[in-house]
């Protein structure tokens, strides 16, 4: 069976986390100012993905993990790739799986599901279907192009997502593989590396998240399907 090396290095996986915890705590933080600050304050419930994908962009730059700031409509977001492996991933809360398992975003195919494209030879590969745990007792690959080719040069598109529990706190962090039919494959759980961060939650910041997170969108209640999941023994 050939190694694909799907899942990222201890140091990259170790890297984004610091950044995710990062971004939370500078959002929070300013959250609670704001709300101390202003009579209405409610729209800055929605600049959390712009703190985590700046931290991100300084954070990963040790790593020679370059960004590109994308634009859909009025809203921006970081696009990461790791240039020398083609390698792309994106950040998100569990709210973008409606939609993008859907297929729905202003009428338009979804922009991540153009990026899946990249990955559905990869996933379509007897290699790949050996080294995943399918959590169905057949996967639904009928819906995949034959050839579908490179998407701007990409190799790999990985989709990172972070889940918030009900006080504000960080409850997961992990990898996923999309492919263009909606559908998703967990490749790692990068959650221990929260407890290993020096970016960890003290008290106080969990106090403010908790405070601030009453107003925030709950976005993080989305359930989504996945279909299978790596090995625990692949290494990276």
């Amino acid at each position: 069976m050939l190694d694909l090396k799907l899942k990222f290095t201890d140091e990259q996986n170790q890297k984004i986390v610091d950044a995710i915890l990062i971004g939370l705590k500078s959002y929070f933080a300013e959250r609670k100012i704001k709300k101390d600050e202003m009579l209405v304050s409610a729209g800055y419930a929605w600049t959390r993905s712009n703190h985590i994908d700046s931290a991100l962009g300084n954070e990963l730059k040790s790593l020679e993990i370059s960004y590109e700031v994308k634009k859909i409509a009025a809203w921006e977001y970081l696009q990461f790739a790791i240039a020398d492996e083609k390698v792309l991933f994106l950040v998100k809360c569990p709210s973008f799986t409606e939609k993008f398992q859907k297929n729905e975003k202003n009428g338009k195919q979804h922009y991540i599901r153009e990026y899946a494209k990249s990955n559905d030879n990869l996933i379509k590969s007897d290699d790949f279907q050996e080294q995943v745990v399918a959590k169905q007792l057949q996967l639904q690959l009928d819906g995949i192009p034959e050839s579908i080719g490179e998407i701007e040069g990409i190799d790999k598109s990985y989709i990172i997502v972070y889940k918030i529990g009900s006080v504000g706190m960080i409850e997961s962090i992990k990898s996923y593989l999309p492919n263009s039919s909606g559908k998703m494959y967990e490749v790692d759980d990068l959650t221990n590396y929260i407890e290993q961060s020096q970016h960890t939650f003290t008290e106080e910041d969990a106090a403010i998240a908790e405070d601030v997170f009453k107003d925030a969108p709950d976005d993080n209640s989305h359930e989504f399907e996945v279909v299978g999941k790596l090995k625990s023994s692949i290494k990276r």
